[in-house]
């Protein structure tokens, strides 16, 4: 199936979906839908001709033209027309099963065999250890056999080798070579990393979320840190510091009652460190002054991202004086805006090229404020809900999968995903954006 090869030209060309979105101009969020076999165009969709593009420019600026080639059986003398065309080809086969199967037993012997070396351990001391007969594991780890993804066997194997390697000392040596933080390293995690290439970050970025959410506890609010005379920065707001600075002037003007319109598709990493603290506690401080807020998630980001952005928004969910929604118009990949707006008073506004580093500019003009509310307001009609919150489980209308992690439950059907924290005090998530949904069902059926 289309999307059987699709990622297995992903994992040869070891690319992120980011790289794709960006080469061939389309969304990351289609670039999700296409790997998880959510859309499959037909071969003559323009689309298709330009995701092949896109692929090959990819390859010829990371070095990786040839082993493109070797893949698709194509030839570097013929015509670029022709390579797109035996490029298609490749990509419509039927035929992919046998050779998506033995990439995914290659990978896991080569991942098998990271874990025994960090470990110590031998095949002999591997099969004492978690009991099991030393000839089956010989020939799990020769690829002779390829146990099943739910296996409880190599859930043993995994546990055994991962208390190994915590006792050597080499945890954070396996945290950087699986890119599993070292908080999530588990049997389970460590199964799955095993029997995947292409989705890992996604499901871990789930399984993190839903890790937040088990062990959310107080309510309470940050408390807003002291801030000096001098602390807003003169213009020009540039980069990441200038949007600092000018996020913390919009926000601490913030008066009772009004109304915040939020939306941005510039990269997340301006809200991290002691800034991310400091922008929680002046969110929090617009909540207990009654401001209600309206926010456009920007969904065209990488699933970790944008679950990322839902945990930091948690603790203030729960005021019931914020609405997220998602827009359903794709976005470019040639630019970025931000709009933050608080109608009739202030806003931060930028646009930029999106590998430029953007000037931010502070608004006070009443008309340049209705106008950004307008094109608000416009962008707004084109949206949808993105999850809803609620104090009480929440429970899908269908038929769903369901799964216990701790003090989280996880049901998953068809139009939304739902995580119950059932212990006190009780937090209920509902997520209904396509994509979110995928990344949780695909962890429920590991």
């Amino acid at each position: 199936m289309l999307h059987e090869q699709f990622n297995l030209l992903v994992e040869t060309l070891d690319v992120k979906g980011s790289d794709i979105a960006q080469y061939a101009d389309i969304s990351t969020a289609r670039i999700s839908r296409l790997r998880s076999g959510a859309e499959e165009p037909q071969r003559e969709n323009p689309v298709m001709t330009q995701l092949v593009r896109g692929f090959f420019k990819l390859a010829a600026e990371t070095g990786k033209t040839q082993k493109l080639y070797n893949l698709m059986g194509i030839q570097a003398a013929d015509s670029a027309a022709a390579q797109t065309e035996q490029a298609l080809d490749w990509l419509y086969t039927t035929t992919s099963g046998d050779r998506t199967r033995s990439d995914k037993i290659a990978h896991f012997c080569k991942c098998f065999d990271i874990l025994l070396e960090l470990s110590g351990m031998t095949l002999k001391t591997l099969s004492e250890a978690c009991g099991t007969d030393y000839s089956y594991i010989y020939r799990v780890h020769k690829g002779e056999r390829f146990p099943r993804p739910g296996s409880r066997v190599v859930s043993l194997l995994c546990d055994a080798m991962l208390k190994e390697i915590r006792n050597v000392g080499k945890l954070p040596v396996l945290s950087a070579m699986t890119s599993i933080p070292e908080e999530l390293c588990s049997a389970e995690t460590l199964r799955d990393w095993l029997f995947q290439t292409t989705d890992y970050a996604d499901t871990a970025a789930v399984r993190k979320l839903v890790g937040e959410i088990e062990r959310f506890g107080i309510r309470e609010l940050p408390p807003l840190p002291q801030m000096r005379q001098n602390i807003f920065q003169n213009p020009p707001y540039i980069g990441n510091l200038g949007l600092q600075a000018a996020v913390t002037r919009f926000l601490s003007g913030i008066e009772p009652g009004q109304e915040l319109l939020l939306y941005s598709d510039h990269p997340m990493d301006w809200m991290t460190g002691a800034y991310k603290l400091k922008w929680a506690a002046m969110m929090a401080r617009c909540l207990k002054i009654g401001v209600r807020i309206r926010i456009i998630h920007n969904i065209d980001r990488e699933i970790p991202e944008m679950l990322e952005a839902i945990r930091s928004w948690m603790p203030l969910y729960f005021s019931g004086q914020i609405t997220p929604y998602y827009s359903t118009c794709e976005s470019g990949s040639r630019f970025r805006h931000t709009i933050f707006l608080c109608p009739g008073h202030a806003a931060v506004t930028g646009f930029s090229p999106a590998e430029a580093e953007c000037e931010f500019r502070y608004v006070t003009d009443t008309g340049e404020l209705a106008r950004l509310e307008a094109g608000f307001s416009s962008l707004l009609g084109s949206c949808l809900p993105l999850l809803t919150v609620s104090d009480a489980p929440q429970k899908p209308e269908g038929k769903a999968l369901s799964r216990r992690f701790g003090d989280a439950e996880v049901l998953v059907d068809r139009k939304c995903a739902i995580v119950n924290k059932m212990t006190a005090p009780q937090m209920s998530f509902r997520f209904l954006h396509p994509d979110m949904i995928g990344a949780f069902r695909m962890l429920l059926e590991r």
